[in-house]
């Protein structure tokens, strides 16, 4: 897709300016767009807020993966037997769970890191939000019951059962009454 930008005096461009204006592609437009808008956000606080986010968990995990690999290399034997090998690699793989789980638990209540997820939880929950009110809308559109529809008609649908029950219950104790009365 080709861009052809008019002029200002509302004029047929000549030849040159023509060539000019058509051959930047549009995805090229848009490129420099997306990237005005990513420097627009480094700048921005959100960007320096997401980029000591970064770092801090970038930290924490250098540190926490320098300690894992000292206690693999500790845990290696010069040589092995097949049998000592797979408890050495038993071990190695318990270091590594436990190195992961303490650089997740440290990163995790950082801050920044905090931070972040909140952010990041937010905007998914208003996406998803969004999404189901765009398919409610679909379904609705199109004729077809949504889960609120359903769910409506099930509500409904166990009172009236209650009510059915309650005229049952009634209905018997009448036929009961009767019974009696036609005994006499």
């Amino acid at each position: 897709m080709i861009a052809v930008r008019s002029n200002k005096k509302g004029k047929k461009p000549d030849e040159k300016e023509e060539s000019q204006s058509s051959t930047i592609p549009f995805f090229f437009e848009q490129m420099e767009r997306q990237m005005e808008m990513w420097n627009e956000l480094i700048e921005s606080e959100e960007g320096t807020d997401a980029a000591q986010a970064g770092l801090d968990f970038a930290q924490i995990s250098s540190r926490h993966m320098a300690n894992m690999f000292r206690k693999i290399g500790e845990a290696l034997p010069r040589t092995w037997s097949t049998e000592e090998g797979l408890e050495k690699s038993k071990e190695i793989y318990q270091i590594c769970a436990r190195s992961y789980s303490e650089m997740f638990k440290e990163a995790m209540v950082t801050p920044s890191v905090l931070k972040q997820n909140a952010k990041v939880l937010d905007a998914f929950l208003d996406w998803k939000i969004e999404t189901d009110n765009v398919n409610r809308g679909t379904l609705s559109g199109l004729g077809l019951p949504t889960r609120d529809d359903m769910d409506e008609i099930a509500e409904k649908l166990y009172h009236l059962d209650r009510k059915m029950d309650g005229i049952s219950r009634d209905l018997n104790q009448l036929v009961s009454k009767s019974e009696g009365t036609d005994k006499r």
